[in-house]
């Protein structure tokens, strides 16, 4: 294609460019719509053992259970390295979230846990997503 010029005036014509689309900020960051809660099985655990964590995951605005979301707890281990687990709510909106205690892993003493849930729908022509989370500053304690 070649410009043409018309009575003093460039005239380009028009190519057409594939451009990428803008990642669509609704899946960048997700609405907080859900409530997380959580009760540990026991209120202490011994170096070794696996901390039981039982979480529920509602929608804030009509308490409803919220099924087949991603949820996961983290506490702090030693040097800063993060225990974590996740799990997937069942129809009541639960999940069972276990973290192993290891010795070379775990402080002794009361955890704080980071709770956390998350949901995602991605169709080719919508994207949402979802989120809550919660913090524990003494939800167990690990025994030496």
């Amino acid at each position: 294609m070649r410009a043409a010029a018309t009575a003093g005036a460039l005239v380009v014509p028009l190519v057409a460019v594939p451009v990428a689309a803008p990642a669509d900020p609704a899946c960048a960051q997700a609405e907080e719509t859900m409530e997380v809660s959580a009760r540990a099985r026991r209120k202490v655990y011994s170096v070794g053992e696996t901390a039981v964590i039982d979480v529920s995951v509602t929608d804030r605005l009509t308490g409803r259970a919220e099924e087949d979301v991603d949820a996961g707890a983290v506490i702090r281990g030693k040097k800063k390295t993060p225990l974590m687990a996740f799990g997937e709510t069942d129809s009541d909106g639960t999940a069972v979230l276990r973290i192993p205690l290891k010795p070379d892993e775990v402080r002794p003493g009361w955890q704080r846990v980071q709770l956390s849930a998350w949901d995602s729908i991605r169709t080719p022509v919508l994207c949402t997503a979802r989120s809550g989370g919660r913090i524990y500053e003494k939800l167990f304690r690990v025994a030496r």
